[in-house]
């Protein structure tokens, strides 16, 4: 279990985050090589800046038995958006996967309460959102969730790879993206959504620098033990403001904690042990989703 201590300072606008790996104990499996004694350091922020047009990806995934989704809601400075998906789905009792136009199933079922969808959703819990749009799912029947769809796909007994990408979609009431899963069926969506802003708006994103890294000291235990400098200097990607910079120190040897000053040295204190890491396995192609 890997402990992470967080020390939080406004120190030059800096919250820094702690974190130290402990022992995990030798490993008795022969695909093992030693640990490198080194630590690595991530260090990230908060870039703020005027944007008219941005990407968010996100991952859906329905195990067999689940239901989950994502809610699609634009305001009013964002006339339209794109959504492309990818969806994955494995043989089973059944796998499904829509882009349900909230407007359109309204209208179409108006003795229905979105409220504790929408409530749900716009929310940061995940599982919320997925119990409500389970709850939905299960209040009405397939047909009706079809007919409300800009698009739908389901499998049964059956295995399939597909993909659509929509372009400037109005912002009606919304757009919900959902995947269930009956039986031993399952069902992954790949979605990314570029939204547009007129005229541009603030928006924020998280953005880190280059990962740094540094030598871990001798087998022993030491308090405050110098092992470093990183640079906290997070470069804005897009020409905004940089902000709520946080820096997480690992060591796959060091037993204890990190701490990073506002000058970037940093200091461990705990106990460093040489032990066994797994071997990484070799880089695997993984096709990337690409908008059009």
């Amino acid at each position: 279990m890997t402990r992470v201590r967080h020390v939080c300072a406004l120190l030059f606008g800096a919250c820094l985050v702690l974190a130290s790996t402990p022992g995990q104990g030798q490993l008795s499996n022969n695909n093992t090589q030693a640990c490198k004694r080194i630590w690595s350091a991530t260090v990230c922020g908060q870039e703020t800046w005027d944007a008219s047009q941005w990407l968010e990806a996100l991952t859906l995934q329905a195990a067999p038995g689940q239901t989950t989704g994502h809610l699609v809601l634009l305001p009013g400075t964002e006339p339209n958006i794109d959504i492309s998906l990818t969806v994955s789905t494995w043989a089973g009792d059944g796998a499904l996967a829509g882009l349900i136009d909230v407007q359109t199933f309204v209208a179409q079922n108006p003795g229905i309460d979105l409220n504790p969808v929408v409530t749900a959703c716009t929310s940061p819990d995940q599982a919320a959102c997925d119990a409500a749009i389970g709850n939905l799912a299960g209040s009405v029947s397939q047909d009706q969730l079809q007919k409300a769809a800009v698009w739908w796909h389901g499998c049964i007994k059956a295995s399939d790879n597909q993909s659509k990408t929509f372009t400037s979609l109005p912002p009606r009431q919304g757009y919900v993206i959902a995947a269930q899963a009956q039986g031993g069926s399952a069902v992954t969506i790949g979605a990314d959504l570029t939204h547009h802003a007129s005229p541009a708006q603030p928006h924020t994103e998280r953005v880190c620098a280059p990962p740094q890294s540094g030598m871990m000291p001798a087998d022993g235990s030491y308090a405050n033990k110098s092992v470093g400098h990183i640079s906290l200097a997070v470069t804005p990607q897009h020409g905004g403001t940089i902000s709520g910079v946080t820096a997480s120190v690992v060591s796959p040897v060091g037993d204890g904690s990190f701490k990073v000053d506002p000058l970037g040295n940093v200091t461990f204190t705990g106990t460093v042990n040489s032990r066994s890491c797994p071997a990484i396995p070799a880089p695997q192609h993984i096709p990337i989703r690409q908008m059009p």
